[in-house]
């Protein structure tokens, strides 16, 4: 019975991130599950990590859930790099050969390792290029004895040799993607180029004879993969693709980038759409409409496709293969056609029927071109085809060393989880806080290099490191941490101004640390939430002016508000006082009095001239307080209704 084989696999994209396990069974290769998640942010922009912790976040988030579902822990994953500023090189090597001495899997191996050598050589002849790393090669063709073969294993001959493409990436590139799993506590047990997953996948062996090109067309970048002779002839990329047809949407009806990719999204699969744009207004529309003024941006997108396409292939190819996400993008398809001079039906979209040629069943709604990569990056780690690993020592320790056979120094200590600032002296401790929601940071001081010895030799970081190699450093003398007082971060005035009827008042700012009420020249520890600014309440700032409260009415810029409400910079507030009153009705004549602490009846009675002469003999006087009869000496409260007529005395 065959070894099963697990393989986690994460497709990085600009937009969405694809997670999945495949299990390679006795009876082929199973989806134990597969896992979807759109970044809420731009975290990524043209297949380039701008926030790390963001997509380290979604990372997370993935990984967990498939964690959660296969019910086993994950701890290493295979990744695919976006071919952004994507590099190539095409290499020819042959060496000699003993003839009585068949061709072995590990000498083709050594073979193709020291192809790679030289390729990468060749792209770094100047030291502007030093920092591009190799991330994926593919087999042109093998040669045994000068004539091309098929697989050199078992195979005797005087010389044999490979023709390979390596394709390399900025290293920004893969060190942003590797500083991700980093902060996830994964490890990358395989890198490869996503066109070359993605090829894996819809372009097999038995088609490559075949004049034909992938596109693996994303939300940032559409990378291309160009097949003929029976081997993979070359790797391009156009760092345009679904996210600028998103944005030209978001130009065209006036909407938020999220808006404008639910809109196209749904362009495919519905006739009629209804949208909101920036301004809160709703809209409806013909989708066939919108793909029209759509067109224009399209069309710009296919003619980049196509020239980068033709710039691989100069006599054009016989078809097209498109996958991703971006594939579904409304009418790219015939437009590219016409680019190429193609017929419709010679551009396609792959999707579950490729998928099915690899796995018989995959769950609901991830069939379509965006799994694809995640497929082929799976499989391309299972066939062991991706960059291979050695073994090194740094300070006593064995390390496993990604990639290339002969590193810089610097790449093996990086691998080793060796920062570089510890061997050049490690810095103080920065310190970081956020201040009125802004993160700010405070360096600590520079440290004191080290040293660093190959074999015992002092060297630098560039010298280069084989199988087998011991590398001992010293660290550097670390730096004093950073400290800083409020005081010294602030800068510009320290109070607000606000206005209380009609006069300026200066109030001084509040300064807090992490939510307790400190003074200006307090140290600020790390992480600590810094706020300066207005921190006042009407009913804080009244009682501050010694005003007794709820005598009056309170206006904050111009509207009444309550006591709990926030004064901010510039308010224009208003404090009027109440009055408090009676009304005395005298023979249905009322007046409104104003109502004095200790008032009486015969007070108010007295204010409006009340005088106690019957108007006819034998008359008498009813007295009544809110309706109720009363006594000249009844004490009076605001609100209160006195009321006096004379009536005839039974």
């Amino acid at each position: 019975m065959a070894e099963e084989k697990y393989q986690v696999v994460l497709d990085i994209g600009t937009r969405t991130l694809i997670g999945l396990i495949l299990k390679q069974e006795e009876k082929g290769l199973k989806v134990v599950t597969c896992q979807r998640w759109e970044h809420p942010d731009r975290a990524m922009l043209d297949g380039q990590i701008h926030d790390i912790p963001a997509v380290a976040a979604a990372v997370k988030h993935v990984v967990g859930q498939l964690a959660k579902k296969a019910r086993r822990p994950i701890r290493s994953v295979a990744v695919a790099a976006a071919g952004r500023s994507l590099r190539t090189e095409r290499v020819r090597l042959e060496k000699d050969w003993d003839w009585g001495k068949p061709v072995q899997a590990g000498d083709i191996s050594e073979l193709e390792e020291e192809a790679l050598q030289q390729a990468r050589s060749n792209v770094t002849r100047t030291r502007l290029d030093w920092h591009y790393q190799c991330v994926g090669y593919s087999i042109v063709h093998y040669y045994l004895s000068g004539q091309p073969i098929a697989n050199l294993v078992g195979q005797r001959g005087n010389r044999i040799g490979v023709e390979l493409i390596a394709t390399f990436l900025p290293r920004e590139v893969v060190d942003s993607l590797q500083a991700v799993l980093d902060m996830t506590g994964l490890s990358m047990d395989s890198l490869t180029l996503e066109p070359i997953a993605a090829a894996r996948v819809v372009i097999p062996p038995a088609m490559r004879q075949l004049s034909l090109a992938l596109v693996d067309i994303g939300a940032g970048t559409a990378d291309i993969a160009v097949t003929q002779q029976g081997a993979i002839q070359g790797y391009g990329m156009v760092p345009e693709a679904g996210d600028e047809i998103t944005e030209a949407l978001a130009q065209l009806l006036l909407l938020d980038f999220n808006e404008a990719e639910r809109l196209k999204r749904w362009l495919n699969q519905k006739d009629k759409l209804e949208y909101t744009d920036i301004l809160g207004q709703k809209h409806h529309a013909e989708s066939s409409e919108i793909i029209k003024l759509l067109e224009p941006r399209v069309r710009e997108l296919a003619q980049k496709i196509g020239q980068q396409i033709l710039a691989i292939a100069p006599k054009g190819v016989q078809a097209v293969l498109l996958v991703g996400g971006g594939a579904l993008t409304p009418g790219l398809a015939p437009l590219l056609a016409d680019e190429l001079g193609l017929s419709s039906n010679r551009v396609g979209i792959k999707g579950k029927d490729a998928l099915q040629q690899w796995v018989n069943k995959w769950p609901k709604d991830f069939d379509g071109p965006d799994m694809i990569t995640p497929l082929g990056i799976g499989l391309t780690a299972l066939a062991g085809e991706s960059l291979k690993r050695f073994r090194c020592s740094v300070n006593g320790q064995d390390i496993d060393v990604f990639g290339w056979q002969s590193p810089q120094v610097l790449e093996v200590l990086r691998e080793a989880g060796v920062p570089l600032r510890e061997i050049l002296g490690k810095p103080g401790m920065a310190l970081s806080f956020t201040l009125n929601g802004q993160l700010r940071l405070v360096k600590g001081e520079a440290g004191q290099p080290g040293q660093i010895w190959l074999n015992g030799q002092l060297v630098d970081y560039s010298a280069r490191v084989r199988p087998g190699d011991r590398i001992d450093y010293s660290p550097g003398q670390p730096g004093a941490d950073a400290r800083v007082r409020v005081k010294e971060i602030w800068e510009g005035e320290v109070y607000s101004r606000f206005w209380f009827n009609g006069q300026e008042v200066r109030w001084p700012w509040t300064v807090k640390i992490n939510g307790q009420t400190v003074a200006w020249d307090s140290f600020i520890p790390d992480l600590a939430t810094v706020e300066i600014g207005l921190d006042l309440t009407v009913a804080q700032f009244l009682q501050g002016q010694q005003i007794e409260i709820g005598k009056g009415e309170i206006y904050l810029n111009k509207q009444p508000a309550g006591l709990e409400a926030k004064i901010r910079p510039g308010d224009w507030i208003e404090y009027e006082v109440r009055r408090e009153t009676i009304i005395v009705d005298l023979e249905g004549q009322a007046r409104e009095i104003e109502w004095q602490e200790g008032m009486l009846v015969v007070h108010a009675l007295d204010l409006v001239g009340f005088v106690p002469k019957p108007p006819w003999p034998g008359a008498k006087a009813i007295l009544l307080v809110n309706d109720k009869i009363s006594q000249f000496s009844q004490a009076l409260q605001p609100g209160d209704l006195v009321k006096l007529y004379w009536q005839k005395e039974e």
